[in-house]
């Protein structure tokens, strides 16, 4: 163990749960190069009823993948958060035709989670989530 420490090849909490989260998604969306220039198609159309500059839009969507990458790196929250991922591929996988908005008040209705995170993060990460499953619909 203290040979892989030394080579620097040691993987950190955060590292892990996110190549889970990215292989799930089929992309890093937490990546700080690519995260503002990454919108998920099922995200499209609730950004662009917001009606907001692009300027905005980018903000937002940084504040969405902060919003993640926080519940993502407590690990107090680690057990809702992988809950609630499971909760959202099941939502998905059953409910092909709802959209972002719709697949929120399924799970606003049946858990708590969507108390730690905003409304506009939680319907990012279902959008980024419906988006890497869609080539097992």
């Amino acid at each position: 163990m203290q040979d892989v420490h030394k080579l620097g090849r040691d993987l950190n909490f955060i590292t892990i749960n996110s190549l889970i989260l990215s292989r799930i998604i089929n992309n890093d969306f937490l990546d700080k190069n690519n995260g503002s220039q990454y919108i998920p198609i099922y995200f499209s159309d609730y950004l662009i009823s917001l009606n907001l500059s692009d300027e905005d839009k980018i903000d937002l969507l940084q504040d969405c993948i902060n919003d993640i990458y926080r519940i993502l790196s407590f690990k107090n929250m680690n057990k809702e958060f992988w809950n609630l991922l499971n909760d959202i591929v099941i939502i998905c996988k059953e409910n092909k035709g709802l959209n972002v908005k719709e697949i929120y008040e399924m799970i606003n209705k049946k858990n708590i989670y969507c108390s730690s995170i905003k409304v506009e993060s939680m319907l990012y990460f279902i959008a980024c989530i419906k988006g890497g499953l869609k080539d097992e619909y």
